[in-house]
């Protein structure tokens, strides 16, 4: 549900996470027609907003850490980090900035919608949610005093219509069934709701998400596996490394250390540009999932961003 929820605060950014204690924000979006950043360089778009360090581009489902020279096209991924005030500023630049989130749908009353609920409406926003089960409804109902509770089936298009789909600004869909999530989500982005965000149980659906051009999946416990794993390496790497944390980013595909510098760094008071890093490869990797019998490829990157955050605090 927090993930949810700070996905919603900035509605142009597909994924958020923050590092710092919210000191640092690091998000992805999509470069779109019309937008400043078609046919840029990092090089030119890191002297317009010198706050902002543009990590990794994912172009044709390959994820890479782009050079000075490289230009952004339409359709491209990319991550970025910077402070909230600096990625602002490059989302106004970049023609992404989106009107603030104020009219949510979410479909389907669970648990995790009762918490997302109460984020939303602490944040100001007027939630509906619409759900199945009358007996669910008045559950929610005495949880939500503040939200509106429909009685309704979210497959049920005139339903979704009668609620005001074609004029909210977020749809969010959190049933137990995966394909109802989907199809959902498709009806919504026919409607042009602006920003759009499904659940999805079984990453085997890969295929489909990526075909119904949805940009903001959320997978339960592909994130509480992801926190488990951060905080097991996060506690390996402090011992030696004094690593912080460690977080996974686009899908997957990299990862980024926060650590702290001690006075035995061989690097302290250097410039970043100064410093001999030992650049390597990327390496590939094969991982197999469980429902596939098809092989993905994996880009390891080896990611020194942390570096060049930490010399800001």
């Amino acid at each position: 549900s927090n993930k949810i929820a700070r996905a919603l605060s900035i509605p142009s950014a597909l994924e958020e996470t923050t590092f710092l204690k919210g000191r640092i924000q690091m998000i992805s979006i999509k470069v779109k027609e019309g937008s400043n950043l078609a046919g840029a360089t990092v090089n030119a778009l890191s002297k317009k907003i010198t706050g902002v360090i543009v990590c990794t581009i994912e172009r044709d489902n390959v994820t890479s850490v782009p050079k000075g020279n490289t230009k952004i096209q339409v359709g491209d991924k990319i991550n970025i980090t910077g402070s909230p005030k600096d990625i602002k500023e490059f989302l106004v630049y970049s023609k992404l900035i989106s009107e603030k989130t104020k009219k949510v749908i979410i479909c389907g009353g669970s648990n995790t919608s009762i918490y997302l609920a109460k984020l939303l409406i602490d944040m100001g926003m007027d939630v509906k949610i619409i759900e199945l089960s009358e007996e669910r409804c008045k559950f929610l109902s005495e949880k939500l005093p503040e939200a509106l509770i429909i009685h309704g089936d979210v497959s049920d298009q005139y339903v979704l219509f009668e609620e005001g789909i074609e004029t909210c600004d977020a749809f969010v869909t959190l049933t137990s069934i995966d394909e109802e999530n989907i199809i959902c989500s498709m009806f919504a982005s026919m409607q042009n709701v602006p920003k759009i965000i499904t659940k999805v149980n079984h990453i085997s659906l890969d295929g489909v998400i990526e075909k119904a051009n949805i940009d903001t999946v959320i997978t339960p416990h592909k994130i509480a596996a992801n926190q488990v794993v951060k905080y097991v390496r996060a506690m390996q790497n402090g011992q030696n490394s004094s690593c912080e944390a460690l977080y996974k980013f686009g899908d997957e595909s990299f990862e980024m250390l926060e650590f702290i510098i001690k006075k035995d760094f061989k690097g302290l008071n250097m410039k970043i540009k100064d410093m001999k890093v030992k650049e390597k490869k990327e390496k590939k990797v094969r991982v197999r999932k469980k429902l596939s019998s098809k092989a993905k490829k994996v880009i390891i990157l080896g990611c020194f961003c942390a570096a060049l955050l930490l010399t800001g605090i």
